[in-house]
């Protein structure tokens, strides 16, 4: 990938998509761990990253010490995930870049006065199938998740060169301190 894209490294070499399955083969000997290091050793990445969709998984690696980053799904409807907390305070104690993924759950929240299922590996553990408010916006959606304590940065991902011009708007918007307590009450009381 370094002579493709013909550079001598890259900011952060992701380990991408662990399963509870894949957690041990990662740290055994040989293991994509090692080989990060490696990469890391010879110069071609700066920082070791993880992503996973299980928030038992992300918590272990902030509680490692061998990542420097974390990427995982943040969002509305995991408000009341248990160990999501945990998660966000670790990576703040522990100065772990938490990058926050599918902070519109895959795109499902922003298909407003719909009634739509959304998945676990959405919310990082919830299942979750109501009609989603017609006041959900991508800018309460990208509020929400910035203004938690332990998120570094939002990836939220688009579909259309109209879905990236709407999520830029957040960079201009005049209200970023909506009020969103509505909607974290709709999604909390729903995902108990």
């Amino acid at each position: 990938m370094l002579s493709t894209l013909e550079i001598d490294y890259v900011d952060i070499l992701n380990i991408q998509f662990v399963t509870l399955k894949d957690l041990p083969k990662i740290f055994n000997t040989g293991g994509l761990f090692e080989l990060a290091l490696s990469f890391q050793k010879e110069g071609k990445a700066k920082f070791i990253g993880l992503s996973t969709h299980n928030v038992s998984i992300a918590i272990q690696a902030a509680n490692s010490g061998k990542f420097d980053t974390i990427m995982f799904p943040i969002n509305l409807v995991n408000h009341k995930l248990s160990g999501r907390d945990e998660l966000l305070t670790t990576c703040l104690k522990k100065r772990i870049g938490l990058i926050a993924i599918k902070p519109f759950a895959g795109g499902k929240l922003l298909m407003r006065n719909r009634t739509v299922y959304i998945a676990k590996y959405q919310t990082g553990g919830i299942k979750f199938k109501k009609k989603i408010p017609r006041d959900i916006t991508p800018m309460k959606c990208i509020n929400y998740v910035n203004s938690l304590p332990g998120v570094s940065v939002v990836l939220t991902g688009v579909k259309s060169v109209e879905e990236l011009n709407e999520n830029l708007k957040y960079l201009t918007q005049q209200e970023k301190n909506q009020d969103i307590s509505s909607l974290i009450e709709f999604f909390k009381n729903d995902t108990d």
